[in-house]
């Protein structure tokens, strides 16, 4: 192909976790483009699902509700970057903390102390 012949990009955006995320695509067709385009979106989407906050169902959400002495049956993904997460904090001596608003203001209260390290909370149950 001569190089005043160049290969059409495909450029697809999407909204999700707050921002927006783009996708470019050059030398294949619009519409396989837009699959493989759509089949990321589509990971992202789930991803988000499991994982925001702001979403009651989410698992992060779940976690977040649980009261002392509760568990919780998390998927894999979950527990894989929850333990990522124990990984950092311990590697950073809590700089990196998950649970950082539980101890920042205006959630700070002096009489209650920190919360325990994520791996010192964190069981895996092969069995269930």
């Amino acid at each position: 192909m001569s190089p005043s012949r160049k290969k059409p990009v495909h450029r697809f955006a999407h909204e999700a976790m707050a921002t927006v995320f783009e996708i470019f695509v050059a030398g294949r067709e619009e519409s396989y483009a837009g699959q493989a385009a759509r089949a990321a979106f589509g990971e992202i989407d789930r991803i988000e699902c499991l994982f925001s906050r702001f979403d009651p169902s989410s698992e992060t959400s779940r976690i977040g509700r649980l009261k002392t002495g509760e568990t919780l049956p998390i998927g894999l993904e979950t527990a894989e970057i929850l333990g990522l997460a124990a990984f950092v904090q311990a590697e950073t001596a809590g700089a990196f903390d998950i649970n950082f608003r539980a101890g920042s203001a205006p959630f700070r209260n002096r009489s209650i102390l920190p919360a325990p390290p994520l791996s010192g909370i964190i069981r895996i149950d092969r069995a269930g």
